[in-house]
């Protein structure tokens, strides 16, 4: 079939797909533009700062932004998951920062094994595509004993003690700017961690942290 046949087919029968926050019916695209409204973006870019990472967070959790990312975790939907690298990728296209990797907050090994993937892996393979930078496979998770949605802060901490390894030797980067992706912040509890895993073995690596949403909490 030629490319002007199947265009004009497709004026005359639009192919249609569903929204990623809805699930209704659209002509194109990933989310409709009602969903896409109920998104609370970080317009001013504001970020927390603590001993060894800058955290930036692209979007609030809250409206349309908690059920992408409840489609793409639980229902593994993964053109949820696209189009949640997408608001990322252009994220940090806006904060005009050079990263020189990514890595990511990885989900621990029982789960991977129990949904079939891990979705801040996901997350960097669709920046690594669009942005071309290379991904580290540096952090295991040998399992969280608990849940972290329901702990307050001492026990989200407790619950992350201990259980992030680095997998393999980072001293090369010395002196480069790492991201680490993970989905959602609440109290930077795992971030602390894995950064503090990090440092023990190089304190001269830049880290930043981004994740999907941040709290309201």
């Amino acid at each position: 079939m030629g490319v002007w046949v199947e265009k004009i087919l497709n004026l005359v029968y639009p192919t249609f797909t569903n929204c990623v926050g809805c699930f209704e019916k659209i002509e194109h695209g990933k989310i409709c533009p009602s969903c896409l409204d109920d998104i609370s973006f970080n317009k001013t870019k504001d970020k927390k700062s603590f001993e060894n990472f800058d955290a930036y967070y692209a979007t609030y959790y809250s409206g349309s932004i908690k059920n992408i990312l409840y489609n793409f975790k639980v229902h593994k939907d993964f053109k949820s998951g696209e189009f949640l690298g997408e608001i990322l990728r252009d994220y940090i296209k806006d904060i005009g920062v050079k990263f020189d990797y990514l890595t990511y907050v990885p989900r621990d090994r029982d789960k991977i094994k129990k949904e079939g993937f891990d979705q801040s892996y996901f997350l960097c393979k669709v920046l690594n595509r669009s942005l071309n930078i290379p991904i580290l496979k540096i952090i295991t998770c040998k399992g969280k004993k608990f849940d972290q949605k329901q702990m307050n802060m001492y026990s989200r901490e407790t619950n992350v003690k201990g259980k992030f390894f680095l997998t393999k030797d980072i001293s090369n980067l010395t002196g480069k700017n790492l991201l680490i992706i993970d989905d959602v912040s609440t109290t930077y509890s795992t971030l602390k961690e894995v950064s503090n895993v990090i440092r023990k073995t190089n304190d001269k690596t830049k880290l930043t942290i981004l994740t999907i949403a941040k709290t309201l909490i």
